[in-house]
């Protein structure tokens, strides 16, 4: 039981950094057509 518990809290973790790294790695060189102007109202967006 504590292997299947391990296991899964590792996979857990696992996910939400590569989720993370990818939402970091994000820039205006990987989005196509979008401007730089589109790129910088997207960056005063909030979260809501």
């Amino acid at each position: 039981m504590k292997k299947i518990l391990i296991l899964i809290s590792l996979l857990a973790i696992h996910s939400t950094v590569f989720s993370q790294k990818l939402l970091v790695s994000w820039s205006q060189q990987n989005i196509e057509n979008y401007t730089k102007e589109m790129y910088d109202d997207a960056q005063k967006l909030s979260s809501k």
